[in-house]
Formats: structure tokens, sequence, C-alpha cells
């Protein structure tokens, strides 16, 4: 286990780690997180560098996809 989830874990417990991770996969903003924990959203970005990868995904509505695919 990585030296700042160890530390989280010891500051907040294990309850409020997992409940990070869930705040993080449903898309909540640092603010939120932040209110929510105490810290501020600096801090949540470094907890997010630190324990995973934040990825955006594109997805085109239908009707470009359609004119995607003509020819």
């Amino acid at each position: 286990m990585s030296r700042p989830i160890q530390n989280f874990i010891k500051k907040y417990g294990r309850a409020q780690f997992k409940m990070l991770i869930k705040m993080f996969q449903q898309g909540d903003n640092n603010q939120q997180i932040g209110n929510y924990f105490g810290v501020t959203r600096e801090r949540v970005r470094h907890w997010k560098n630190n324990f995973g990868i934040t990825r955006v995904v594109y997805t085109l509505n239908d009707d470009v996809k359609n004119i995607m695919d003509e020819g």
C-alpha cells in the first residue's frame, strides 16, 4: 500500500477512503469532495493524482455518428 493511501486511511479511516473513491467514480467535483472532507480543492486534486488516473471520454451523439458513418 502506498504512503499516500496509508496516510489517508490513518487520518480518515478505511470507510472514508472507500467513500472518497466512490465520489471520484461518481464524478463529484473537487469542491464537493473538499467540502465533505473539510479540505481544499487543491488537496482533493492531489488525492486524485495519487490514487488513480482521470480519463475523459468524448462520446458522439447518434446523429453525429450517423454522419461519420456515411461514405
